[in-house]
């Protein structure tokens, strides 16, 4: 694994990925509810509409999988965050789209990022890098949901929402600068 910057950065971008959209459930809720009063069905309307977009990136992922993984996360990353700060003061059905989109890029990266983890990681230590990298991700979201929490209570959801797209794309931007992230492909099986 010390032989292994690639694997070590793609890691560290998933987790800090996780991190910045830790709350971004929550925030959207309070921004749909509290900031533009927008009643429950629009809330579940969007929230349906980020699965399907995941569904569908799932699809699409299959067929971007063999090809330039690093693009894929950075482009998902970044995408992932303009879809957060074009919906803020946007119209319904334009939050809905993004929506969409925001669920087909999230998928996009979290394929990406498992196929390449997998493929990096040496069989023997296959189980504990990804139990490790879990235990990142996930294990230090509740920062992230509390600094959205945070910001919810301060400065509204439109703008907390907007923060975490700017994150993201900040995330996606100082990640690119590495070129083992920027280049990380994956063989074709046979190749």
């Amino acid at each position: 694994v010390a032989r292994q910057p690639t694997l070590r950065s793609v890691i560290a971008l998933w987790t800090a990925i996780q991190v910045i959209s830790a709350g971004l459930t929550t925030g959207l809720i309070f921004y749909l509810t509290q900031d533009r009063g927008l009643g429950t069905a629009v809330v579940g309307i969007v929230l349906s509409a980020f699965a399907l977009g995941a569904l569908g990136g799932s699809l699409l992922a299959a067929r971007l999988a063999p090809r330039a993984v690093g693009p894929v996360m950075l482009g998902g990353a970044v995408g992932f965050g303009l879809t957060l700060i074009i919906s803020v003061g946007a119209t319904v059905p334009l939050i809905v789209a993004m929506a969409l989109l925001a669920g087909i890029l999230n998928a996009n990266v979290l394929v990406a990022y498992v196929s390449l983890r997998t493929m990096l990681s040496p069989d023997a230590l296959l189980g504990r890098i990804g139990a490790t990298a879990r235990t990142l991700s996930v294990g230090l979201m509740p920062i992230g949901a509390l600094v959205a929490g945070i910001l919810l209570d301060t400065i509204g959801g439109g703008p907390t929402l907007a923060l975490m797209g700017l994150g993201l794309v900040a995330a996606g931007a100082c990640f690119a600068l590495l070129p083992d992230v920027r280049g990380a492909r994956i063989a074709r099986a046979g190749a």
